[in-house]
């Protein structure tokens, strides 16, 4: 479906509704959603939370964090936080697009930002071990595809929820995330505004 980043950055503008302007209070965070080229096949890249952060631990997520007083904006908090967890710097990172807000189970309100990453080359990551335990890349087509797809229950602040959650290579990307990855391709499935 998508042969370059060019089609897919053009599709995602057109299909996504992109907000014109953001709300930060006490909730607010924001995730980078970075894609780039792995022999001429689009991928995002994904972390794996380390075990030790007090939210979302052990969850594969986008880079991200909270907005701090120092940040400018939302948009300048998912760069700075690509940063400390990953080592890519704002310098190496295309920005596309943003999305409107993701609501967790934990009370956060996530605002997603769409880039590509210029270079990329795995092995010069530079991951910071207290935030982030692992990486990954997935090709788009994970996202794609309804055999990748499935639904799972969890037990919560007393309710049993439901999540979207997408499989690859035996890892399960569940939550805010899969809303987000939901949230940018059912809309370019669907041929519909989302």
């Amino acid at each position: 479906m998508f042969t370059s980043l060019e089609i897919l950055k053009s599709q995602l503008r057109e299909k996504l509704d992109q907000p014109n302007e953001e709300v930060i209070d006490k909730s607010s965070s924001s995730v980078m959603v970075l894609f780039h080229d792995q022999k001429n096949t689009p991928e995002v890249l994904m972390i794996k939370r380390s075990d030790n952060l007090r939210n979302h631990s052990g969850e594969w997520a986008f880079p991200g964090g909270k907005f701090e007083l120092s940040d400018e904006n939302l948009m300048e908090t998912a760069y700075r936080e690509v940063t400390e967890e990953i080592g890519i710097n704002k310098s190496n990172i295309i920005y596309w697009l943003r999305m409107g807000p993701v609501n967790t189970f934990t009370g956060f309100t996530i605002w997603p930002f769409i880039g590509m990453i210029k270079k990329f080359a795995k092995d010069e990551l530079q991951l910071n071990k207290h935030e982030v335990s692992d990486i990954m890349s997935i090709p788009i087509e994970v996202f794609l595809e309804p055999k990748y797809k499935r639904e799972i229950t969890f037990y919560e602040n007393n309710n049993f929820r439901k999540s979207d959650a997408f499989t690859y290579k035996g890892k399960i990307i569940w939550g805010a995330s899969a809303k987000i990855i939901t949230n940018i391709f059912k809309p370019i499935l669907e041929g519909e505004k989302k």
